[in-house]
C-alpha cells in the first residue's frame, strides 16, 4: 500500500506537472491562480493505521499551495493554520470578484501576500469519517468523538496533543491537567463551533 500511494503521489506530481506546461504554452500561467490540495491525508501505517479518518497529523495535514506570481512572492509559511473552506473566500478576494455574504471562510491573502505571517483566527476544524471533531492549532491538537447520527451528543475529550514537544502524537494529555488552562480553551472553542455549525440532513431537496 505504501508503495501504490508513493506512485499515485508520482503520477500526480506529473500530471500537475502537464498541466502547468499546458497553461504556459497557451499563455495562461501568468494570469490563472493554480490551488494545489487534497481532501486527505493517509495513515500509512501510523499508529497501526491505513486510509484515512482518523484525528492524527497523517490523516488531517494536507498541501495547500497557491501558485499566482504576479499577486505573491513564492514563500513557505508555517505559522498560519489554514482549511479546505479557505480557498473559495482567497480566490475570489485575489481576484477582484464580489465575495457572496453567506461564504464560510477567512481570506488567506494578508499571508499570501507576506503582509501578515499570521491571521487573528489561527485554527482549522476538522470532522472525520470515524466521528470525531477536532480543532487544530499551529501548537495543539485537540478532539472529541460524537455520538448519534446527528452529533449532538459529546463524550468527553479523547485527544490533546502538544505538537511541539510531541509531533508524533505519542503522549496523549487529555484529562491529565498537564496543560489544563490550553486544554480548556481549546475545548471551549470547539464547542462553540460545534454548536453554531449545523449538520447536513439526512433529507435534501
Amino acid at each position: 500500500m505504501i508503495a501504490l500511494y508513493y506512485g499515485l503521489t508520482t503520477w500526480v506530481d506529473d500530471v500537475v506537472g502537464r498541466m502547468m506546461q499546458g497553461l504556459r504554452a497557451n499563455g495562461l500561467l501568468e494570469n490563472t491562480i493554480v490551488v494545489f490540495t487534497s481532501d486527505h491525508g493517509d495513515n500509512l501505517g501510523s499508529h497501526h493505521r491505513f486510509n484515512k479518518g482518523l484525528l492524527i497529523e497523517e490523516s488531517i495535514r494536507i498541501p495547500m499551495i497557491f501558485h499566482a506570481p504576479w499577486l505573491w512572492e513564492a514563500a513557505v509559511n508555517r505559522s498560519q493554520v489554514a482549511q479546505l473552506v479557505d480557498i473559495m473566500l482567497t480566490v475570489l478576494e485575489a481576484s477582484g470578484c464580489t465575495v457572496p455574504a453567506p461564504v464560510q471562510g477567512r481570506d488567506l491573502t494578508p499571508v499570501l501576500a507576506g503582509e501578515r505571517d499570521q491571521l487573528e483566527e489561527n485554527w482549522g476544524f476538522i470532522e472525520t469519517s470515524e466521528g470525531e471533531i477536532g480543532i487544530r492549532t499551529p501548537d495543539h491538537l485537540f478532539g472529541r468523538r460524537i455520538l448519534g447520527k446527528e452529533g449532538n451528543e459529546v463524550k468527553e475529550a479523547r485527544a490533546f496533543y502538544d505538537l511541539r514537544n510531541d509531533p508524533y502524537e505519542m503522549d496523549n494529555l487529555a484529562g491529565t491537567g498537564r496543560q489544563a488552562k490550553r486544554e480548556a480553551e481549546l475545548d471551549d472553542l470547539l464547542t462553540r463551533w460545534d454548536e453554531s455549525t449545523p449538520w447536513m440532513g439526512t433529507n435534501t431537496t
